[in-house]
């Protein structure tokens, strides 16, 4: 009975003890039951919350990828966020997937690999990629030669480069049209390109705007010294300015300045981003100047000329070598030459002979023709000086002997167109009434010499010459000296 009390209590616990492991055991069972498998998403080392399965990131991430592929086509877009999955079980755990993927849509990046573009060192944007930048600077050296000839540099091949053009920039001496070849096309300024990563791909640029700021020049200023015949608003339209931008870039200046020629002025230009260079040989015929030879004849009267042979422009093939800059001519310089036709000089005959100017004292008929209408002495009761000629069917009226004209032009006493000869002996002629002069004062003639076209100008009542020979100032009658 007593092992019987004994035995009791020790069933009991041990009832105890099984009913409390099968407890335990159940409710373990209840909790690996109940137990989910959760991954708590990590952006840049920072949890930012749990989801039930990456696959739900990774889906939205693709999403967003996707609109963004969609939106900036013309360039490589990837997100650079870092982002990691940590994964773990726990009981019944609350996870709320939108809150994640608003916290993620709050911190993606979302990046661009592009082309970075400088021009002499000076950043002008990004572009999705250096063939995209090469065609756009492709397009630059087309406003300037054509496409034809730009791939025929590019597969060096010279003859296709080679064009017939007309003259052009005013620097060619004729029309005709001359060969034209186009040895290089290049940038004048060192473009170079450096791959990186945009951090907002709106930055990166396409074809159009990239051409745009490749095509807007810079402005810089720069000293002016100032030329012969330069004012103010002369310098101003020079180079594009208003009179007020000159001076507001020289506040020391107002209108009323009197410019000094050295005076230097700072003033503005525009400079291009891109210069393209062209490299051309021309060829063109020119024509050679012929010179002009000079003979002297003892025969022919100095003043006198005459042409002996008349003169010929040579031939000639020039090439030059001509470097532009956005089409304008920097340097034209001769490479080659070669004569085709040697010109033929001009021969011009000079006179040696001199004229003499004193007169012998016999006088020649001063008209072709005519006979005396009216002789020397008293006339209508005053004194007729000279006589009248007329009845002649050539007008032309000659000087009478040598001498030098002292008067030719209109003489206001009466006597019209008047020429008066001193023949520097003591003689003195005057030819008056004359319709036109044609020599004048201080010129030699020679006995003989036309002087003038009888005429009627004057005191006068009808076509004749008026002649007087003056002898040491007094006048005597021609006739007796007339031969």
């Amino acid at each position: 009975m007593a092992f019987y009390r004994k035995v009791r209590p020790l069933a009991a616990v041990c009832i105890v003890l099984v009913l409390f492991l099968a407890g335990l055991g159940a409710g373990y069972a209840y909790y690996q039951f109940h137990l989910e498998t959760i991954y708590h998403v990590y952006v840049d080392g920072q949890r930012i919350g749990a989801v039930s399965h990456p696959g739900e990131v990774e889906e939205w991430l693709d999403q967003q990828l996707a609109r963004a592929s969609q939106k900036y086509r013309h360039m490589d877009v990837y997100i650079s966020n870092d982002i990691s999955f940590q994964e773990e079980k726990r009981y019944k755990p609350a996870v709320h997937t939108q809150a994640v993927l608003d916290k993620l849509d709050e911190k993606l990046k979302i990046q661009a690999e592009a082309v970075k573009v400088l021009v002499e060192g000076e950043l002008i944007g990004y572009v999705p990629s250096e063939a995209l930048a090469e065609e756009v600077i492709e397009g630059f050296k087309l406003n300037y030669v054509d496409k034809e000839v730009l791939l025929a540099l590019k597969e060096n091949k010279s003859e296709k480069a080679r064009v017939s053009v007309a003259a052009v920039d005013g620097a060619l001496d004729t029309q005709e049209e001359h060969e034209q070849t186009v040895l290089d096309v290049r940038i004048k300024e060192n473009v170079r390109y450096e791959q990186e990563e945009v951090a907002n791909p709106e930055l990166v640029m396409d074809k159009t705007e990239l051409a745009r700021r490749l095509a807007e020049p810079h402005i810089e200023h720069k000293t002016y010294t100032v030329q012969e015949g330069d004012v103010l608003v002369s310098i101003a339209e020079q180079f594009n300015l208003s009179l007020a931008e000159l001076l507001a870039l020289n506040p020391e200046l107002d209108e009323d300045n009197l410019l000094q020629i050295g005076q230097e002025l700072t003033v503005q230009a525009e400079k291009p981003v891109l210069t393209v260079v062209t490299v051309e040989r021309v060829t063109e015929e020119q024509s050679i100047p012929y010179q002009v030879e000079t003979k002297k004849d003892p025969d022919l009267y100095r003043g006198q000329t005459r042409v002996e042979r008349e003169g010929k422009e040579g031939r000639k093939r020039v090439q030059f070598e001509v470097v532009k800059e956005n089409g304008q001519v920097v340097s034209r310089e001769v490479v080659a030459e070669e004569v085709l036709e040697e010109p033929v000089n001009k021969i011009v005959v000079r006179g040696e002979k001199v004229k003499p100017s004193r007169g012998n004292g016999q006088f020649m008929w001063p008209a072709r023709g005519g006979r005396i209408t009216s002789g020397f002495g008293m006339r209508w009761g005053r004194p007729h000086n000279g006589i009248d000629i007329a009845g002649v069917r050539d007008r032309t009226i000659v000087a009478s002997d040598h001498g030098t004209v002292v008067k030719a032009g209109w003489h206001s006493g009466g006597y019209g167109n008047t020429v008066v000869i001193n023949h520097n002996n003591g003689y003195r002629t005057l030819y008056a009434h004359l319709a036109s002069v044609n020599v004048r004062p201080g010129q030699t003639v020679e006995r003989g010499e036309v002087i003038g076209v009888m005429g009627s100008t004057g005191n006068s009542t009808g076509i004749h010459l008026h002649f007087e020979i003056h002898r040491n100032g007094t006048p005597v009658n021609p006739v007796p000296y007339l031969r």
